[in-house]
């Protein structure tokens, strides 16, 4: 789930029996597009603070960048559209 009214992705799971196919990287790399193509030019969301959490190593992967932590505990991730590719 993503909101484009404020550019942040809220919620990205994969049910346990399909982990490890790469469906979330697809959601993941499918709702990064819907929020920069929304007009975006950066783009953030909140995970938990546990460094044990999976969804850290899939959002660094991804090029999320470590923002700092949240009020309510968590912490927040950015990411910045990559530039486009000048004239040939």
């Amino acid at each position: 789930m993503a909101d484009a009214d404020i550019g942040t992705l809220f919620a990205l799971f994969v049910r346990p029996e399909h982990e490890g196919r790469g469906i979330g990287r697809a959601l993941l790399a499918a709702a990064e597009r819907w929020l920069f193509d929304s007009g975006r030019a950066e783009i953030w969301l909140l995970t938990g603070a546990a460094p044990a959490l999976r969804a850290h190593r899939l959002y660094t992967r991804a090029g999320w960048r470590l923002d700092g932590p949240a009020e309510d505990g968590q912490v927040r991730y950015v990411k910045r559209r990559e530039p486009s590719p000048g004239p040939g």
